[in-house]
């Protein structure tokens, strides 16, 4: 399964077209915010646990806020 991140959230104010006024800007959260939050609601709402053999990609996000989540989520 993919992750992309990227586009405007309407669902979260937190990040989305709400909360900048530049596109610029939502768009550097967007990509990164994003799939954290994804990655965060999979690993602690246990969607791995339950689906072992699930792969999960988290794509356009870089990769180094993902050591420092999964620790946190630790």
């Amino acid at each position: 399964m993919g992750f992309h991140g990227g586009g405007w959230d309407y669902l979260n104010p937190a990040f989305g077209h709400q909360a900048f006024d530049w596109w610029m800007t939502s768009h550097t959260f967007a990509h990164s915010l994003g799939p954290m939050f994804a990655l965060a609601d999979m690993t602690a709402g246990g969607v791995f646990e339950r689906f072992p053999k699930l792969t999960a990609s988290f794509l356009e996000a870089n990769c180094s806020w993902a050591p420092w989540l999964l620790g946190r989520l630790g």
